[in-house]
C-alpha cells in the first residue's frame, strides 16, 4: 500500500498537452511609456472577449509572478 511512484512526463508529451490546450509562453517586455495609448486600449476591449470563456482562478497575470 505505501508505493508511491514519482511522477515523470517526457518533452515530447509536455508539447502535446501544450498543443492540445492551446498553452503558450508569451513575454512582453520593454518600458511602459513605449506602447501607445490607441494599443493599450484596443487590449483593454478585447481582454474582456479573450478572458470569458476562462474561470477567474484560470487567469495568471504575470506581473506578480516573479517570473521577470
Amino acid at each position: 500500500m505505501g508505493m508511491e511512484q514519482e511522477f515523470k512526463v517526457s518533452n515530447e508529451c509536455l508539447e502535446k498537452f501544450k498543443i492540445q490546450y492551446n498553452i503558450k509562453g508569451m513575454a512582453v517586455c520593454g518600458e511602459s511609456g513605449e506602447v501607445c495609448e490607441e494599443t493599450v486600449q484596443s487590449w483593454k476591449e478585447q481582454l474582456s472577449v479573450i478572458l470569458a470563456g476562462y474561470s477567474p482562478q484560470d487567469i495568471l497575470n504575470m506581473d506578480e509572478t516573479g517570473k521577470f
